[in-house]
C-alpha cells in the first residue's frame, strides 16, 4: 500500500537474499492474487531457487494445478480461497475452441485460460485485460471500483486523499433510479462532462455488444428517464426544458426507451 503511495517501482520492494544455508528447504512467494499467473512466471525467471511454494491468497484452483504441472521446481501452489472459473459455462459448446485460442494467442505468457470471478482489494484492483476481437490485440479491462475504494485507484488519479464523494476529472458513476424503467443488469453508465456513455457487458466473452454515447436531448431523456422511472414522469420533466408538442415528445420519449430496451440496455421491473 505504501508503494503506491510513495511511487515505487516494484524492483524496489524487492530485497536481496543470501544464500539459504544449510536448513534452507524452499522459497515461499506469496502475492495478493494469481489470476493468468503471469507475475509469478516473470518472477521464476529471476530466481534460482531450486524449490518454490506459490501462495496466492486469491486464485483460481485450475490455475494451482497448471502452474505445478508446467513447473518442476514448484513443490507447491496453494491458495487461501479459490476463484470461480465462470469460462465453461458461459462459453458452453465454445469453450474447448475458445481455450485452444487462447492458448495460441498468449503462448508462454501465462499457464492458463479462464474467465475467473472478478476480485478486488482496499489497496489495489487486479488489472486483466481481454481479446479486441477488431484490433486482434489483447486490451486493457474497465477498472470498476471507485477511488474512494482502491487506494490504488486513488493514486492513479494523482490524489491519495481523494474524498468520498469526489471523482476524477469529472469522470462519475451515478446510480440507478426509482424505477419500474431501470438499467438492466450488466450495464456500465457514467456522465463523461455533458454526454452519457452506456455500455452492456456481454455473458459471452466471445460475443460484442453495443455501446451508446447519449448527447443532446438524448442525454436529457436518458437523466429523466433514469430520474423518475416512467415514461410518463420523464415526459412531464422533459416538458419543462423543451419547447416541444406533448404528442411530439411522447412519441420521441417510447421510441428512445424502445430502442434501449431491444438493446438490453434498459429493462421494466
Amino acid at each position: 500500500m505504501l508503494s503506491y503511495i510513495l511511487n515505487l517501482r516494484p524492483e524496489q520492494l524487492i530485497a536481496e537474499r543470501s544464500g539459504g544455508g544449510p536448513d534452507f528447504e524452499a522459497l515461499v512467494i506469496v502475492d495478493d492474487c494469481a489470476l493468468s499467473g503471469v507475475r509469478f512466471r516473470q518472477f521464476l525467471g529471476k530466481i534460482d531457487d531450486a524449490k518454490v511454494i506459490f501462495c496466492p491468497l486469491f486464485a483460481p484452483a485450475e490455475l494451482c494445478r497448471a502452474i505445478e504441472d508446467a513447473e518442476p521446481r514448484v513443490e507447491a501452489c496453494i491458495s487461501a480461497e479459490n476463484l470461480y472459473d465462470f469460462a465453461p459455462e458461459r462459453l458452453g459448446e465454445g469453450y474447448s475452441q475458445w481455450c485452444a485460442a487462447q492458448r495460441e494467442r498468449r503462448g508462454s505468457y501465462g499457464y492458463w485460460d479462464g474467465i475467473p470471478e472478478h476480485i478486488a482489494f482496499s489497496w489495489c484492483e487486479p488489472q486483466t485485460k481481454y481479446w479486441n476481437t477488431e484490433t486482434e490485440r489483447y486490451e486493457a479491462s474497465w477498472n470498476l471500483v471507485p477511488p474512494q475504494l482502491c487506494l490504488k485507484q486513488r493514486c492513479s488519479a494523482g490524489n491519495p486523499e481523494l474524498a468520498d464523494e469526489g471523482g476524477l476529472d469529472g469522470l462519475t458513476l451515478v446510480a440507478d433510479g426509482p424505477g419500474p424503467l431501470r438499467v438492466a443488469d450488466r450495464v456500465l453508465w457514467t456522465q463523461i462532462d455533458s454526454a452519457i456513455a452506456v455500455a452492456r457487458m456481454p455473458e459471452d466473452a466471445a460475443r460484442t455488444t453495443p455501446c451508446f454515447r447519449l448527447e443532446g436531448t438524448a442525454a436529457d431523456m436518458w437523466r429523466c428517464v433514469l430520474e423518475h422511472g416512467t415514461l410518463e414522469g420523464a415526459e412531464s420533466a422533459l416538458l419543462l426544458r423543451y419547447d416541444v408538442e406533448p404528442v411530439t415528445l411522447r412519441h420521441d420519449l417510447a421510441a428512445f426507451v424502445s430502442d434501449l430496451e431491444n438493446n438490453g440496455v434498459l429493462t421494466r421491473r
